[in-house]
This record gives structure tokens, sequence and C-alpha cells, in this order.
């Protein structure tokens, strides 16, 4: 009689075992890095439908959600900009206001300098960026919104200057900071607004100011006749500080209702943001009632597989070893 070390059963019985544990082994590690359980079809006895309505809701927020979260983003960081370029504007108003009781160069100065700085601060805020576009640049988001202060500065220094007299020189600024003028080519670099942004509810919010709204056009016409009056008849600049102030004070006004708006969409954003988030929130816990798996039972089966398939490569190695004198 002839005996096999180990007999061919022996060796099928070991390998199906050492197969099957492998593979439970493969899908108890996949459950542990996803979550969920390896076979859905199963863990749903075979109804998938309410797991792909789930699932297809998921698919379908997920991006909605990532738009509107960077849309709440841009519309903040705008609302900051704006309250920013107000309060700066009351510096400058103050100033000019000093320097009209003041009647005097000093004040002139004073009034010149900080609208000079004041200047330099707005336009830098125009430029501001969000998530590498620029936010009030319209369409054109990847430059800036509008040239530097010192280009600014010297194209309206040479306006005022080249005009003469103060109520030509006022005549010259309306008509180049208007639309259609100069300002549209020498300040302002951005491009046309953006559409207006719709909500996965189907709300429509106003898209944001681009720095040629007439808004922005009328503040820097007012820092401008403040920063540039020196180049006038002393007797003229008086006058003309009290009205470039005045320019600038119905700017703020303006402004003042520019805020509200994007506050308004803002807030809008904010509440189809949470809405979204909440869709996604009770999909998602729907897939993982159906399909989930719990993570501290997951890692106990992988170890536990982990230590039957080592016991398993032991037991079949010694039985590898066998030989005949084994069972004499």
């Amino acid at each position: 009689m002839f005996l096999a070390s180990p007999d061919a059963l022996t060796s099928s019985t070991l390998f199906r075992l050492t197969s099957d544990l492998r593979i439970r082994l493969d899908e108890a590690i996949a459950e542990l890095g996803t979550g969920y359980v390896a076979n859905a079809t199963e863990a749903v006895r075979g109804n998938n439908e309410l797991l792909l309505r789930a699932q297809a809701v998921v698919d379908a927020s997920q991006p909605q959600l990532a738009r509107l979260t960077v849309l709440e983003g841009r519309y903040a960081a705008a609302a900051t900009a704006l309250r920013s370029i107000n309060d700066l504007s009351g510096e400058v108003a103050l100033a000019g206001q000093a320097a009209e009781e003041a009647a005097g160069a000093v004040g002139q100065e004073v009034a010149a300098s900080e609208a000079r700085s004041v200047l330099s601060s707005v336009l830098s805020t125009l430029n501001t960026q969000f998530g590498g576009r620029t936010l009030f640049a319209g369409d054109a988001g990847g430059g800036p919104a509008v040239t530097d202060a010192d280009s600014f500065l010297a194209w309206a220094d040479g306006l005022v200057a080249g005009a003469g007299t103060a109520a030509a020189a006022r005549t010259l600024l309306d008509t180049e900071f208007a639309a259609g003028g100069q300002f549209d080519t020498v300040v302002y670099s951005g491009g046309a607004q953006l559409t207006d942004p719709t909500l996965p509810s189907q709300e429509v919010v106003d898209a944001l100011p681009t720095a040629d709204d007439g808004t922005f056009r009328d503040l820097l016409k007012g820092l401008a006749m403040l920063a540039v009056n020196s180049t006038l008849d002393p007797a003229e600049r008086d006058q003309w500080i009290a009205d470039g102030t005045q320019v600038v004070q119905t700017a703020r006004f303006q402004l003042t209702t520019l805020e509200a708006s994007v506050g308004l969409a803002q807030s809008t954003i904010e509440r189809g943001a949470e809405q979204q988030d909440r869709v996604l929130f009770d999909a998602q816990t729907t897939i993982d009632s159906l399909i989930g798996v719990d993570p501290f039972e997951s890692v106990s089966e992988t170890q536990a597989l982990e230590v039957r398939l080592q016991a398993l490569y032991t037991v079949t190695g010694r039985a590898g070893a066998l030989r005949l004198t084994n069972f004499l």
C-alpha cells in the first residue's frame, strides 16, 4: 500500500480554506478602508433601489455643495472688502471736512495726503482675490481689476493740471470717469460682470459688482479730487476740496447700498449651502444605514481573519513537510 504525504484530499482542503480566507480577508480590509460592506447587493438583499437613489443624491449634492462653499467664500471676502473701502472713505471724508473748516494750505495738504494714502488702499482692495480670481474684475478675474495708485494719480493729476480752472477740471473728470471715458481703459482692466449665480434651489442672487461700477467710479473721482488739489489756483482749492468731499460722501451712501446687496446675496448663499448640506447628510445617512460597517467590528474581524490565515499557513507548511517516515 502507498501512503501520500500529505495526500491530495488534504492538500485540496488546505488550499481551499486558504483561498477562502484570503478572499474574506481582502474583503474585510476593503470594508475597513471604505467603511462599507464589500457586497452591497447582498447587504440590501438584491433591492438596490433605495441605495441607488441615495447615492444619486450624494453624487449630485457633493459638487453643488463644493460650488456653494466657494461662492460663499467669495461673497464673504467681497463683503469684507466693501466694508474696508467704506471705512477708509470715511477717514478721507473727515479729513476733507477738517480741511474745509481750517480753510488753509495746511488743511488742504493734509486732505491731499490722506486721500492719496486711502486711494492706494482702495485700489489694492479692489484687486482682492479669492481662490485665484479677482473679486471685482468680472469675467476677467484672472488679472487685476484696477491699475496701481501711482499710475492712477499720474493720470488724474494730468487731467486736472491740463484743465486750467477748477470748473474745467471738474467737467473733464466727470467725463473721463463716466462710462465710455478714459477710466474704462486707464483705470479699469477687468471684464464684464459675471452672470447672476443660480443656486440649487433655483434662487438667483446678484453677481458681485465690478470695479467699474458707478459707485466705485464716483468714489475714486472724489478721492482723485482731494488727492491732486495742489495743481489748482489757491483761490479755488477750498471749494474744490468741499466738492470732492461731497462726492466721496455721496459715493459712501451708494457703497452702503452695495454692501447691503452683497450681504443679502451672501445670506442667501449660506442658506442654500446649509440646505444642500442637510440633503447630503440625509442621503449619506441612508447609505450608511444600508451598507455601512461598524469600524470597531471591522477592525476586530480583520484581525481575527489575519490570525486564522496565519495559523492556516502554519498548518499548511507543516503538512507539506511530512514524509512517509512520519507515518511509520
